[in-house]
């Protein structure tokens, strides 16, 4: 073997090689993407899944505070459902001062040194 079918060999080999060694890095790439799109897949529906479920929770507890809260309403002395209809800056004047009230009487007393 001369030394010119010794570099056409040698040529050719490392073009062997190299086409090898790019397909080896296109099929990682694949098998990667591929399963980079299994898991964006599952991940996409356990957040919509779990998304749903709290909309769900969210809704009964809702509904339920509602309940409670026109059950409570109802039972009021003195049509005092229909007058916070009719008059609702009224309520909440009474809870705003009833607030400061509140406030000041629990406010922690300051220490002087």
């Amino acid at each position: 073997m001369n030394e010119k079918q010794f570099e056409a060999k040698m040529e050719k080999e490392g073009t062997n090689v190299k086409n090898a060694v790019d397909n080896m890095v296109e099929d990682g790439v694949s098998k990667l993407k591929s399963e980079y799109d299994e898991f964006r897949g599952l991940v996409k529906e356990n957040v919509t899944k779990a998304a749903s479920s709290i909309n769900k929770e969210v809704n009964h507890g809702m509904q339920q505070y509602n309940t409670k809260v026109h059950e409570v309403a109802e039972k009021l002395p003195f049509d005092f459902n229909h007058s916070v209809r009719k008059y609702p800056w009224v309520v909440i004047s009474f809870g705003l001062v009833f607030g400061l009230i509140l406030g000041f009487l629990l406010k922690p007393s300051r220490q002087t040194r």
